[in-house]
């Protein structure tokens, strides 16, 4: 009879080519976004900050103020004229213009009221405001600059124009301050992960989303495959079953080993493209496959008995899906679950599909554990257990109420 009821399911599945398409393209597609995303973000690079430098003096403020600037990434100072920078920043090509008024080495040694310049780019909106901080965080350095080191400072006052090589006599005082007012610099090793450099990080990224993508699938042919509990009912099946001799056990039965056969197919060709892409381990892409079964079927009973519970077919499909998304959100998914913060993570390892997920994504890797693997068997047998004792229950009363 088990037999019969699973041939019966499969061709009614089969004869809705449509429907089986949708639980794998709509993941599919979600899964090529990512993946084209994850590659695009592997390879943007941040935007340089160009500022050009007007000095008329060449004055060692503006060399000073270059040599800061060569110091930090994607910021790039260029000494030009007053036209020529006007120029570029009316094309776009610059951030800012910063202009250094005539005197300005002097009025520093002098600490003389100075006023700088500075000309952003109206077409830009987060590069300007970059600007202004470091303009901001260079007239503080030298306002304190000019107050701990005003005894030598005092000696350049004298020289009609000051160098840089006359600037050396700053040298030991700056190191006396270092010395005191700063903490020793700390040592920090960084650890980095073994990458295979043979494949690219498209690969390696389509690789890891794959098990939460599978995961997708199973979880939209589960909420599909549960709704066929109420084509019966709705057919009078449901009834002339339950008055025939057969036990009830026997329709779920063979209603989940039928919802396991097409998602066993259905993960076989997800898990068997992220092994052809990635060249995982063979071993551990069929443990992926079993553990994804298993957890597609205890979804499959949990959303039927969800389902039986409802007044209507329609808040039955409402109420799976308020139970689907938020689980997909947090199992890993849409977004990798090593990517998830904090406490969102860790709830997510902690779901069924997400504790599968993530020991999918492991045994393709090669690392089997088999204590995990053990734990993530037994809780899916409890709440398997439980769910298609209570969904037998609800089928005989739904059964009686016609």
């Amino acid at each position: 009879m088990i037999g019969e009821i699973v041939r019966t399911s499969l061709r009614q599945r089969l004869a809705q080519p449509i429907t089986l398409a949708t639980w794998v393209v709509i993941p599919a597609m979600i899964g090529v976004l990512m993946a084209a995303i994850g590659f695009a973000g592997g390879r943007a690079s941040s935007p340089t900050v160009t500022v050009l430098l007007v000095d008329p003096d060449g004055s060692v403020t503006g060399r000073l103020l270059d040599l800061a600037a060569g110091r930090q990434d994607n910021l790039l100072l260029a000494s030009t004229t007053a036209d020529a920078a006007r120029q570029q920043l009316d094309d776009g090509r610059a951030t800012a213009i910063l202009y250094l008024p005539p005197g300005v080495d002097r009025a520093l040694l002098d600490a003389a009221p100075v006023t700088l310049d500075l000309v952003l780019n109206p077409s830009q909106r987060i590069l300007p405001d970059i600007v202004t901080a470091l303009t901001d965080i260079a007239l503080d350095a030298a306002w304190y600059a000019r107050r701990l080191l005003a005894e030598p400072i005092e000696g350049l006052r004298d020289r009609e124009t000051v160098t840089l090589i006359d600037l050396a006599v700053l040298l030991p005082p700056i190191q006396r301050l270092t010395d005191t007012h700063l903490p020793p610099p700390l040592t920090l090793e960084v650890a980095e992960a073994a990458v295979d450099a043979r494949q690219p990080a498209r690969v390696r990224y389509g690789a890891t989303i794959v098990p939460g993508l599978v995961a997708m699938m199973l979880l939209f042919a589960a909420g599909g495959l549960a709704d066929d509990l109420w084509i019966e009912r709705d057919a009078g099946t449901l009834r002339r079953f339950l008055a025939s001799p057969h036990a009830i056990g026997t329709l779920i039965a063979g209603k989940l080993i039928a919802a396991g056969v097409i998602m066993a197919a259905m993960a076989a060709i997800g898990l068997g493209l992220g092994w052809a892409i990635a060249r995982q381990s063979l071993a551990g892409t069929l443990l992926a496959l079993m553990l994804m079964t298993l957890m597609g079927v205890t979804f499959c009973a949990l959303y039927m008995t969800i389902q039986m519970f409802a007044a209507s077919r329609r808040t039955a499909s409402l109420l799976t899906n308020l139970v689907m998304f938020p689980l997909l959100m947090v199992g890993g998914s849409f977004f990798p679950l090593d990517q998830l913060p904090g406490l969102i993570g860790t709830v997510g390892r902690w779901t069924p599909n997400g504790r599968t997920v993530a020991l999918a994504e492991s045994a393709m890797r090669g690392h089997v554990e088999p204590t995990a693997i053990a734990a993530a068997l037994a809780l899916l047998v409890l709440l398997s257990v439980p769910a298609v004792a209570l969904l037998a229950r609800r089928l005989q009363q739904r059964g009686a109420e016609g």
